[in-house]
């Protein structure tokens, strides 16, 4: 619905007799009662109702099982924090979204891809991680809080984006991502730390790969490679993720609310490890403490931010940064 409103569309009653991503995608780009398309280049093509391609409606499935539920995360952990007080279930997930949004969790995809566009070449990769080591920069899309060696979900989703990009051409990117992939797993410092891949790595990839979906793969038989290469709006990745996503918080709150034992608040126990004793130091005698680890990291938001760019400075050029 918010996708459909910020294309202009107007909103569409959902099909009947399509997968639930089927309808998903549909309901993305169906455009009017009477849209159809050609099912060939034939000298009298034959229309036939809009369905969106199986290839990318197989793709969607596959993610949308895949980011369902894994175990407690940041956001799962987040809606059963926050329904243990007993607020109703909505809340909860809005809870939930919330947490899910963050550059280190739902985000990270979105992530990605704004990493790939800022290293802009594979010539730049050498640079890019050797400003990470000095932690100047941020590698999105490796490690894992759980898996320290592979995820083996990560084989899969690049499994899937090898089928979606053989029917839409290769995002301009994937060559940076690939050289991006190669040099980090070849390299000791990101091994060491055991750095692999992960499913955000190549999932933002996917997702661009099915922007504009009507446009490139509604004939079956176009020649993809003169069409531009339009994505998803790259902010709405997170909302891809938390769509499924919500079966798994649902799921999880659902069980601890039918708990037998009843819900009991959760009131997680912090042990302090900061300095004995302190003096006080009034504000005006305080040093500034700066450098990396030391201070607020630098976060580039999008959407609002880009807007605020534009009547402030009147370009985006220098970006709006906000420090968290």
């Amino acid at each position: 619905m918010a996708y459909r409103v910020r294309q202009g569309r107007q909103f569409i009653v959902p099909p009947t007799g399509m997968s639930y991503t089927e309808s998903f995608l549909y309901q993305l780009d169906h455009l009017s009662p009477t849209d159809s398309f050609s099912t060939s280049f034939s000298a009298s093509p034959s229309p036939s109702p809009y369905k969106p391609h199986p290839v990318l409606a197989r793709a969607l499935d596959v993610l949308f099982i895949l980011h369902a539920d894994h175990e407690m995360n940041a956001s799962n952990t987040t809606v059963l924090q926050t329904g243990s007080s007993l607020p109703d279930p909505y809340s909860a997930v809005a809870a939930g979204c919330a947490s899910l949004y963050g550059p280190l969790h739902g985000g990270a995809t979105e992530a990605v891809i704004r990493m790939l566009v800022a290293i802009r070449s594979p010539d730049n990769i050498p640079a890019f991680l050797a400003a990470v080591k000095r932690r100047e920069k941020v590698l999105s899309g490796f490690g894992h809080r759980v898996y320290k060696t592979s995820d083996p979900r990560s084989f899969i989703i690049r499994k899937i984006a090898d089928e979606v990009f053989a029917i839409t051409g290769r995002d301009p990117l994937f060559g940076t991502a690939m050289a991006l992939h190669d040099a980090a797993l070849k390299d000791d410092y990101f091994v060491s730390r055991k750095l692999a891949p992960n499913p955000d790595f190549w999932s933002g990839l996917i997702y661009r790969a099915m922007g504009n979906i009507r446009t490139r793969l509604v004939v079956q038989h176009c020649f993809l490679s003169t069409i531009p290469f339009i994505g998803l709006p790259i902010d709405f990745f997170p909302v891809l993720i938390a769509v499924p996503r919500v079966v798994g918080w649902v799921a999880h709150w659902r069980q601890m609310m039918q708990s037998p034992e009843g819900v009991k608040i959760w009131r997680p126990r912090q042990i302090y490890v900061g300095p004995s004793e302190r003096s006080y130091v009034a504000f005006d005698e305080r040093e500034t403490v700066q450098g990396p680890g030391k201070e607020p990291s630098i976060v580039i938001h999008s959407g609002m931010a880009k807007r605020r760019g534009l009547a402030e400075t009147g370009s985006l050029t220098a970006g709006v940064k906000s420090k968290l």
